[in-house]
């Protein structure tokens, strides 16, 4: 893992897709007071995306920072631990894409991202109990609110990209969430959060 952990989420020509998608349908629209009205309602569209983004860097680092004040063994068993549950979480392979996105976020590589990928398919077999893990996860975070809240985040990044509303992820999660102490008012409006921007950020692998 990059000793210096996952940074903000960089400014790429995706932060300006809004405003051109704005300007181009507003001109085609209505001319040129179309494409001004349009160039600004699509500002507003990628502020918001561009916040959100910020936001998610800002919470992966805090699980990023609670791996790199373990040893490497607790590190190690955080990310399996975290991956397990993520697999139990998550459906197909949009959720399985938007793991190792999250470890590419975490700057996790090599060995140990190999070890996480493999700590997933075991979350995701048959008859995999989460307690365990979770009971683990919550020792390792010695009880940090913000690492179990990027915890929690990460698992509905799952959860969403491969559940519809009310699906199994959905209800994996809430199950989750629970036994990581986590009230069941405060996971759902995480759900809707995520859903909010699309599903989480599935695109960004």
């Amino acid at each position: 893992m990059d000793a210096s952990g996952p940074q903000h989420p960089p400014a790429d020509h995706q932060a300006w897709w809004g405003r051109v998608s704005g300007a181009i349908i507003g001109f085609m629209a209505q001319g040129l007071l179309g494409a001004a009205i349009g160039f600004a309602l699509g500002f507003l569209v990628d502020l918001i995306a561009t916040h959100q983004k910020r936001l998610l860097g800002i919470s992966l680092l805090a699980f990023s920072r609670a791996m790199g004040e373990g040893t490497e063994p607790e590190s190690s068993r955080l990310l399996g631990a975290a991956f397990a549950l993520l697999g139990h979480v998550g459906e197909g392979e949009a959720s399985r894409a938007r793991a190792q996105g999250l470890l590419s976020e975490l700057r996790v590589t090599g060995a140990l991202a190999d070890e996480a990928m493999a700590a997933y398919g075991r979350g995701g077999a048959y008859g995999f109990d989460p307690a365990p893990c979770a009971q683990e996860a919550l020792g390792l975070c010695r009880g940090n609110p913000g690492t179990l809240n990027s915890l929690a985040l990460m698992l509905a990044e799952c959860a969403c990209a491969g559940s519809p509303p009310g699906g199994t992820g959905e209800g994996r999660f809430l199950r989750v969430g629970a036994l990581l102490g986590l009230s069941e008012g405060a996971l759902r409006r995480l759900l809707q959060r995520v859903r909010g921007r699309g599903g989480a950020l599935a695109g960004r692998n």
